[in-house]
């Protein structure tokens, strides 16, 4: 079983702007292990992050990390 703690949509927007994982790290200066669990939900960036994330994406923050979203867990089982 796995908690997500963040559901966002980092991957989505990403992919819409034609960025690979490695352009984020470079675009960003966060690990890519970092960006990883951001993607998949498992771990919260920092606000500082999340700013370096959207400037990179050039979007707001609130795109990229919807206020409706931020705090929601969901159980995902895992089979």
């Amino acid at each position: 079983m796995a908690l997500r703690i963040n559901r966002n949509r980092l991957r989505e927007i990403r992919r819409e702007k034609g960025l690979s994982a490695v352009d984020m790290n470079v675009l960003t200066g966060i690990p890519f292990s970092r960006l990883y669990y951001f993607e998949r939900g498992t771990k919260s960036p920092t606000t500082g992050e999340k700013a370096a994330i959207a400037k990179a994406l050039g979007c707001a923050v609130e795109k990229a990390f919807p206020k409706e979203l931020e705090h929601s867990q969901e159980i995902i089982t895992e089979a």
